[in-house]
């Protein structure tokens, strides 16, 4: 799936994407992603179930097994 890219990158999808942070996931996940109710996330550079688009579009559509 490495040829799975994420079209959206520009400035203004980077801030549409910290809006929606903000509203959906930063409750739990702080708003920094450093962890709060749910675990830290993306703090290190590189996240557990991979860090490719891919990997990371896998994640939040189909969510992690066990999880909220």
């Amino acid at each position: 799936y490495g040829t799975i890219v994420n079209p959206f990158t520009g400035p203004e999808h980077v801030e549409d994407g910290s809006s929606i942070f903000a509203a959906r996931c930063a409750t739990c996940h702080g708003g920094e992603g450093i962890g709060s109710a749910a675990p830290a996330i993306g703090v290190t550079g590189s996240l557990r179930r991979g860090d490719s688009d891919w990997a990371l579009y896998r994640s939040i559509r189909h969510g992690i097994p066990g999880t909220a």
